[in-house]
């Protein structure tokens, strides 16, 4: 257990952030081409996973029209295929683990907005961080894979929201060292998610005063993820994703642009 703790430490002191934001941020969606890998890959031993790096393009916050590199670490450990440790999927167990299916409990976090890091946003509150538990599912069917994960926001300084996830996927071998996924998503949010990242209350804004409607769906969207196969273990993931935001969060002044896009490229090496 101890490297599993190490590994864990390490994910922590370099993870951006590890939960799920809406539209195209968060690297819970810029890294799915980097864990894809586990969809096909099973290797012997009690532990497993795959460690990398890479780079993005993405949106400066949600509904930015500017955009800005991000980093991408990658470390997703498992051990006995029960607790896993990931920059992508947060620290959680496959309580159930089948070929076919696996769900459990998790933790994730949700490191808020500085609303100083862009002028834009300046003179708006900061949306302090926040702790997630939540619960998740992974089916696949043949070639097909749903996936769903329910979270909630556990400290009133942050968003304190439940968060739907919902995610439909197709995929297949291209050729012996090619793998693509084609996929769409959208979330669920609570009206606390909507208060925090999309409300305009203050006068030092400068911009119109805006209260969202309640909760929602406030994206849609759609992803590619390719994985090229180096060697038995070294690879290259690409994922791109695009998103439109939907009802109060393209309503809201905090929106520059309501379609949202990312395109990302990683190293990764299983073991």
């Amino acid at each position: 257990m101890k490297r599993f703790w190490i590994a864990a430490a390490v994910a922590i002191a370099s993870a951006p952030a590890l939960a799920a934001d809406i539209g195209v941020n968060g690297l819970e969606g810029q890294l799915s081409g980097v864990t894809d890998i586990r969809v096909t890959v099973d290797l012997d031993g009690d532990w497993s996973g795959v460690v990398g790096a890479g780079a993005g393009f993405a949106p400066e916050f949600i509904g930015s029209e500017d955009y800005e590199i991000t980093l991408l670490p990658a470390i997703d450990v498992e051990w006995r295929g029960a607790y896993f440790f990931s920059t992508q999927r947060g620290l959680g167990l496959n309580f159930i683990r089948s070929p076919s299916f696996k769900a459990g409990p998790r933790l994730t976090y949700d490191f808020g907005r500085d609303s100083s890091k862009t002028p834009f946003l300046r003179g708006l509150p900061n949306v302090d961080g926040s702790v997630e538990f939540g619960i998740f599912g992974d089916l696949l069917l043949g070639n097909f894979r749903l996936k769903s994960d329910l979270r909630k926001g556990l400290q009133n300084e942050g968003h304190n929201a439940f968060i739907l996830n919902l995610d439909a996927a197709y995929g297949g071998q291209a050729n012996e060292r090619l793998r693509i996924i084609v996929g769409a998503f959208t979330h669920y949010v609570s009206e606390e998610y909507m208060q925090k990242y999309f409300d305009v209350t203050v006068a030092a804004a400068k911009r119109p005063r805006f209260t969202s409607q309640g909760g929602g769906f406030p994206d849609l969207g759609l992803y590619l993820n390719m994985n090229f196969s180096v060697t038995e273990r070294a690879y290259l993931a690409f994922t791109t994703r695009g998103a439109g935001l939907l009802g109060d969060a393209a309503d809201s002044p905090i929106s520059q642009q309501d379609l949202q896009y990312f395109a990302g490229l990683s190293v990764g090496y299983r073991f």
